[in-house]
């Protein structure tokens, strides 16, 4: 017998020394790329760190690393099954939560914009449209 997943579904894997490397080296571009905005990409990542994104982040983070004689980015992948509904209520409880903190903190920094309160306004269902 066979499980189906698709791309979309979460995984977790157990980073190695090259997989740690490679989210630390993304990280630092970004922040470097985007200096405008206060640094939120990590660069810390360590070996035996667990990481859990969706399948298709995780390959796309390390697509570079899929050929034959590359150093393995990261070992033991997990597949995690879809989550029951109060589960998922709970999970977006706490994304809401983060999407408020982080909104009022641009706010303060001076550097909210009004997409960022447009999608805080919809996403708290204070949106007029």
């Amino acid at each position: 017998m066979t499980d189906k997943f698709t791309p979309n579904d979460y995984v977790t894997v157990t980073l190695s020394a090259p997989g740690a490397e490679v989210l630390n080296e993304k990280g630092k571009y970004l922040n470097s790329r985007f200096p405008e905005t206060p640094p939120r990409w990590r660069t810390d990542h360590k070996e035996g760190q667990e990481l859990k994104a969706q399948f298709w982040s995780i390959m796309g983070d390390f697509k570079d690393s899929f050929f034959a004689g590359a150093k393995m980015s990261f070992t033991d992948m997990v597949l995690h099954r879809p989550q029951s509904e109060d589960a998922t209520k709970a999970i977006n409880a706490d994304l809401l939560e983060a999407l408020q903190e982080a909104t009022a903190r641009m706010e303060s920094l001076g550097q909210g914009t009004s997409q960022q309160r447009a999608v805080l306004a919809k996403a708290t269902g204070q949106d007029t449209e």
